[in-house]
């Protein structure tokens, strides 16, 4: 009885450690300028122009929601919702932009990489807006989903 009581509390310390390491990468953070590094020289100043209507949604990491943008990500419909929303407006097609700087989510499993934008017209905010990249930064598209974005 004694090894099954322990078998247990072990089963469930592991099960609470593994959901706590798991959780600590879902907790908004900065995010870390990684733009210097060598590997991303050839993408800094790289010009795109989006080939569809896209949402621009101003999220806050403020654990109480206050209305204060942390940034602006570049998503697809139907983009986001909640109370860490502050905005969300449509971006439309033709609208072009440049990668002005790389910023880095290091995580438990794999490191997120944004590309920090500066779009040519103005946006709702003037704050950082990034873009998450999905693939490698040696495409011709430099990571960024061709059916989204044309590299110009």
């Amino acid at each position: 009885m004694g090894y099954f009581i322990s078998q247990r509390y072990l089963t469930k310390a592991m099960l609470t450690g593994f959901l706590l390491i798991s959780c600590s990468g879902c907790s908004p953070k900065k995010y870390q300028n990684v733009s210097l590094q060598n590997e991303y020289k050839n993408v800094i100043g790289t010009q795109f122009a989006l080939k569809t209507d896209l949402l621009a949604v101003g999220v806050t990491f403020d654990a109480n929601y206050k209305k204060i943008i942390d940034y602006v990500f570049i998503m697809e419909e139907p983009g986001a919702s909640g109370p860490q929303v502050v905005f969300s407006e449509t971006l439309k097609k033709g609208n072009q932009f440049r990668v002005v700087g790389i910023l880095e989510d290091e995580g438990i499993l794999s490191d997120r990489i944004f590309y920090v934008l500066s779009f040519q017209t103005k946006l709702y905010s003037d704050e950082i807006v990034i873009v998450r990249v999905f693939d490698s930064i040696n495409t011709p598209s430099k990571g960024l989903n061709s059916e989204l974005f044309s590299r110009q």
